[in-house]
């Protein structure tokens, strides 16, 4: 486990509505684990909240250079099936990345999950978005857990700040 650093995980559809929320919750909680001491965020490169986080900490990045960005792929390849602009954006976040990992020579039934082990198995703190309870985001969640890695569950705090409650 490392000790400064921060994985992320959460469900690949995010609905439009809480796109700037979560963006903004996303935001917030890496300025608190920066100041916290944590140095590297990894993120393992899926459609939706994945990507979404990649972005801030590229963004983050402008202001503490000194934080890293690691993107730990399943796959070669895993990325096939998605849209040009979705294959853009990733390939966009890639080159922005200061190192990127691939954990599978080629797709396999598996290789999703061992992604998200790996990023457990090498962090010491998880930001969350996780809103239901089955599926790979609350498996890798329970996972963390189990290891006895803090999780933060962004869609506890981001959905009462929208809802305004």
């Amino acid at each position: 486990m490392e000790e400064t650093t921060c994985f992320f995980t959460g469900h690949r559809r995010l609905p439009e509505t809480m796109m700037a929320p979560l963006a903004g919750g996303l935001g917030d909680a890496l300025e608190v684990r920066i100041d916290e001491g944590y140095r590297e965020f990894i993120s393992g490169g899926a459609l939706g909240f994945d990507l979404l986080a990649a972005r801030q900490v590229i963004a983050a990045r402008e202001r503490h250079p000194e934080i890293s960005l690691v993107m730990a792929l399943p796959a070669e390849g895993y990325e096939r099936r998605w849209n040009l602009s979705q294959r853009e954006v990733l390939q966009q976040v890639l080159m922005e990345a200061d190192r990127v990992l691939w954990l599978a020579p080629f797709y396999t039934e598996g290789c999703m999950l061992a992604r998200n082990r790996y990023m457990a198995d090498h962090s010491s703190y998880c930001i969350a978005y996780l809103v239901r309870g089955t599926g790979g985001t609350a498996y890798t969640v329970r996972y963390a857990m189990e290891r006895g890695i803090q999780v933060l569950n962004l869609a506890e705090r981001v959905t009462h700040a929208f809802s305004g409650s």
